[in-house]
């Protein structure tokens, strides 16, 4: 092993000094991660290291970065492919452990801010113009140009403003919006939501964001204080710790990107017992039926879901379909829509579900009962408002 680093320490600084973005994929038997990606974020290189259920983050020095690399190509990962300014790298490794490396010049070379596509796009937040928090979370520079990393993450806050616009008619009654974001994390999207509304649509709000982490929270904090975002503020706590603390329960709209598995059924639920006028939930890692599923007494079922792959995506798929048939069970109007294409994210379902007025939208059955009987499961949004069959 030390004769492979050593044949390719040269190449790995070479990378170290020039790297934009970094993927490493088909995990070995030792590797205690499925993927990994490394992006540039202001001279500091952003890890994310995924597990089946988890995202791990942080952050590398350069030097750090050569090191990531010895350690990990060939020996955790059998694909690596690299980006440099002005070139690209492929590492391949077979099964008797030999590394093969395919190397060739980057035609974007030297191309720091990029658009992905030559056609314009009319986005909500528009390309270059500087927004104080984008450029201060790196996805712009202080002109306003998108960072070429950062163009998918650019895409999906602008993807998600817009199904916000979509349903602003049904929450907008000329009060003062309250909106929550649930796990809001590192909050790209908190402060876009805010910006878009407060700046933009010039609309009266509050946004609240939630999220389990000290240091998120504060860093978040500070930044609404900084950008002048008054009405922006950020607690530790789930929603059901924040609703049971405050006296005014109004909730105009919950918003959830990515909390995993069972968050957003929690998320959903207390939406939904706040009698939320709408939600938006982008949800993630959605394991709970494929962990508790037992062979079906329906055997055309049990024949087709036989096939791990089918399986784990059949169920991940049906939990969000029960969780859209359970909204319309307690009064809302609920849609599944692709949120963003599936070469940026896999993670591209989003939950849109408005309270229906009674008196003017017919009922919407639901089929939540029937798809729980075929599986011959709940899931947890159901126990949690009461509505399962198991």
């Amino acid at each position: 092993m030390e004769d492979l680093k050593q044949k390719y320490n040269q190449k790995y600084t070479e990378i170290s000094q020039n790297l934009i973005s970094a993927t490493f994929a088909k995990p070995t038997v030792d590797s205690k991660f499925n993927k990994v990606k490394i992006n540039i974020n202001n001279n500091t290189f952003f890890v994310q290291m995924y597990t089946s259920t988890q995202a791990f983050h942080k952050n590398l020095s350069r030097e750090e970065v050569k090191t990531f690399l010895q350690e990990n190509i060939g020996i955790n990962f059998k694909h690596v492919y690299i980006e440099t300014n002005d070139k690209k790298f492929t590492f391949l490794t077979n099964k008797k452990g030999k590394i093969t490396l395919l190397e060739n010049y980057n035609t974007n070379k030297n191309i720091k801010f990029t658009s992905p596509s030559t056609k314009t796009k009319n986005y909500i937040i528009k390309e270059g113009i500087p927004v104080p928090f984008l450029v201060h979370l790196g996805v712009m520079n202080k002109e306003g140009k998108v960072l070429a990393q950062k163009y998918d993450k650019f895409k999906q806050i602008n993807r998600f403003l817009e199904y916000i616009k979509d349903i602003l008619p049904e929450i907008n009654h000329g009060q003062k919006l309250k909106i929550i974001d649930f796990g809001c994390g590192k909050s790209y999207l908190t402060f876009a939501v805010y910006h878009f509304i407060h700046e933009i649509e010039k609309i009266p709000v509050e946004i609240i964001g939630l999220d389990l982490k000290d240091d998120v929270i504060t860093m978040c904090n500070l930044l609404a204080k900084e950008f002048g975002y008054d009405n922006l503020h950020f607690h530790n706590g789930t929603v059901e710790d924040y609703f049971a603390k405050i006296e005014d329960k109004k909730c105009d709209l919950v918003i959830t990107l990515h909390a995993c598995d069972t968050a957003t059924d929690y998320a959903i639920a207390s939406a939904i017992k706040q009698n939320a006028n709408a939600i938006l939930s982008v949800p993630c890692c959605q394991h709970e039926l494929n962990q508790n599923y037992k062979q079906s007494s329906n055997s055309a079922l049990s024949q087709m879901l036989k096939y791990g792959i089918v399986k784990e995506r059949f169920l991940s798929l049906s939990t969000d379909v029960m969780r859209c048939e359970l909204l319309k069970k307690h009064g809302y109007s609920a849609q599944l829509l692709e949120f963003i294409d599936m070469s940026h994210t896999p993670k591209n379902l989003l939950i849109r579900a408005v309270k229906k007025i009674s008196s003017s939208l017919k009922d919407e059955k639901s089929c939540y009962d029937e798809i729980a009987k075929l599986l011959e499961q709940d899931i947890c949004l159901a126990k949690l408002l009461g509505s399962n069959i198991y």
